[in-house]
Parts: structure tokens; C-alpha cells; sequence
């Protein structure tokens, strides 16, 4: 089994797959990226007006996000443009990867089957999936 494949095994677990459409489940996660890159954000610190500005406007973001993730209904009718969101992905998979290879992470792919594993006994955040 591929890490990706056993991260999604994880995250399924934890019953975050439950009940939506592909498309759906794009737009929450879509969302979930949004909250994460507020948090990887806030981990940026700059003496410079321009980036610190675009890290506290992620950080906002991020925090809208979260709130948001934990909304269902605002999901559901959600479409996506299979093909455009598979290349745009793939893109968001090349940023991580080299912000990866910056940290010192040899593998974010494995790292991350790593986390959602551990994350399955935590399961749901507010009992919601």
C-alpha cells in the first residue's frame, strides 16, 4: 500500500470520508489545506512588511478555514473541475515536497501516513466528521 493510500485508509477511519460526494470531499479539503497553510504560516517569522503581511493574511484565512471545516452543510452541492483541480494539486504536492527537502524531511509522503495514523485514536475534532 502507497503512503498516500494508507493516510486515506487513516483519515477514512476516523470517519472523515463518511457521506460526501468526491467533489465534496475536494472543497472540505480545499478548506483543511486553507487551515494548514494558515498554521505553516504562522511558523514564518520576517522582518519584512511585504511577506509578514501575506503571513497574517494565511494565518486569517486559515482560522476562517478551520471554522468553516467544521460547518457539513456548507459542503454539500459542492462541484470541481476534476481536471483543473488534479493539476493544481499536483502543484500543491511540488510545494510540499520541496518545503520538505528545506526541513530535512526525507519523506513528507511516509511522514504524513505516520501522523494520520497516530491521529486515528484522536478521531473527530468537535464529534463531527
Amino acid at each position: 500500500m502507497s503512503a498516500q493510500a494508507a493516510t486515506v485508509a487513516s483519515v477514512a477511519r476516523r470517519g472523515y470520508l463518511n457521506g460526501w460526494t468526491d467533489d465534496e470531499l475536494v472543497a472540505r479539503q480545499v478548506v483543511k489545506l486553507a487551515e494548514e497553510l494558515g498554521e505553516l504560516a504562522s511558523t514564518v517569522e520576517t522582518d519584512d512588511p511585504q511577506l509578514a503581511w501575506i503571513m497574517a493574511e494565511l494565518q486569517i484565512a486559515g482560522k476562517k478555514a478551520r471554522a468553516l471545516f467544521d460547518v457539513p452543510g456548507l459542503f454539500v452541492g459542492a462541484t470541481v473541475h476534476s481536471a483543473a483541480a488534479t493539476y493544481e494539486l499536483t502543484d500543491c504536492q511540488v510545494v510540499i515536497d520541496v518545503a520538505a527537502h528545506a526541513l530535512g524531511i526525507p519523506d513528507i509522503g511516509y511522514a504524513a501516513q505516520v501522523k494520520a495514523e497516530k491521529d486515528v485514536g484522536r478521531g473527530v475534532r468537535n464529534g463531527q466528521a
